[in-house]
């Protein structure tokens, strides 16, 4: 059942019960009942007027390691994503928490090329807009962004990480790496803050060649990582 559905009919719930009831009681009661009507109907608005512009549904990323290119250790990155929006009329999307050790680039939403003009970099953090056709109430949307990486994973032990800006129902990442270098030991853990939480351990291949977790429920302000040695 989609949320706009739910909403309707916990609307009809609250409503029609008290209206039959009404029919048959003093007016003194009548102005009670409608009195609650009125109270939950404006409780609803005002809780799907303080929703958060978005609620993400599912983030899948995956990197892929391809060896070297230009004398760089070269990945790519791609993340897919789809969201709900909960107010009418949104345009934009902002993509944060974009940031590597090494250097990015060819940024691209569903393969094409993300304009200059819409990518702002902050202390080392990039930040991307999404812009599209106004969206309806509870109207989902799903976009790919993806991105070239270099040099970004130059430590003996790495990882990859996750933080949200709004609640995100289901989170998944895949790492694909070459056979000259495999993974072990995997890890996956959550933060907030210092306070740091060890959580169910990736699935590694038995060739080393593909890591693979998912979670669920993600809040945030978190932080969500897995991690891995070389």
């Amino acid at each position: 059942m989609s949320r706009k559905d739910f909403l309707l009919i916990l609307s009809l719930i609250i409503g029609f019960p008290g209206f039959c009831v009404a029919l048959s009681l003093p007016s003194y009661r009548v102005t009670g009942i409608l009195i609650i009507i009125i109270g939950g109907l404006i409780f609803l608005f005002r809780w799907i007027v303080n929703l958060p512009s978005w609620t993400i549904i599912e983030m899948h990323r995956t990197i892929e390691m391809q060896g070297t290119k230009g004398g760089s250790d070269y990945a790519v990155t791609t993340k897919r994503t789809t969201m709900r929006a909960n107010h009418k009329g949104l345009t934009e999307f902002l993509h944060r928490h974009i940031q590597s050790d090494g250097t990015m680039g060819k940024f691209r939403f569903d393969s094409v090329a993300v304009p200059p003009d819409k990518i702002d970099v902050i202390a080392g953090e990039h930040m991307l807009h999404e812009v599209f056709s106004p969206m309806g109430l509870f109207q989902k949307r799903t976009s790919s962004l993806s991105y070239e990486l270099y040099d970004s994973f130059p430590s003996t032990a790495e990882g990859a990480g996750y933080r949200p800006d709004y609640h995100t129902k289901l989170y998944s990442i895949e790492v694909s790496f070459t056979k000259k270098r495999p993974a072990k030991n995997p890890k996956a853990f959550s933060g907030l803050g210092a306070e740091i939480k060890d959580l169910s351990e990736p699935e590694l291949s038995a060739d080393g060649l593909k890591l693979t977790w998912k979670t669920k429920n993600l809040k945030p302000g978190q932080y969500y990582s897995i991690g891995w040695d070389w």
